[in-house]
């Protein structure tokens, strides 16, 4: 949200602020609405958190998102199977793209 108050985009800025709400809330059709409407989180904090509710209506509103091997990342490795799944369900070929060097740094090596 900084960066979009910083660069004066106040319409994401306000969209941000009621997405928050609609969360905070837990009202599922105002979040889903928000999200048609341009609303969002980033799509890693959202697979940080398995935040599959948000994900979806977010990836409905634009698919493009579920592009993010890092998401795909931090959903893995914090156990949310469910956010795993949607993911893949927009871009099927996205687990193929990770590499462990880029997020883990070089493999093991065995001893010989």
């Amino acid at each position: 949200m900084f960066c979009a108050c910083a660069a004066g985009d106040l319409a994401t800025v306000t969209r941000a602020d009621a997405l928050t709400r609609a969360m905070s809330n837990a009202d599922d059709k105002m979040v889903e609405l928000l999200c048609s409407y341009g609303a969002a989180r980033a799509v890693h904090l959202l697979a940080y958190s398995g935040d599959v509710q948000t994900a979806a209506a977010v990836f409905a509103a634009n698919p493009a998102l579920a592009d993010d091997p890092g998401a795909l990342v931090n959903a893995a490795v914090n156990g949310h199977e469910a956010f795993v799944r949607l993911m893949l369900r927009y871009e099927p070929g996205l687990a193929k793209r990770i590499s462990f060097d880029e997020y883990w740094g070089s493999a093991p090596r065995r001893a010989n």
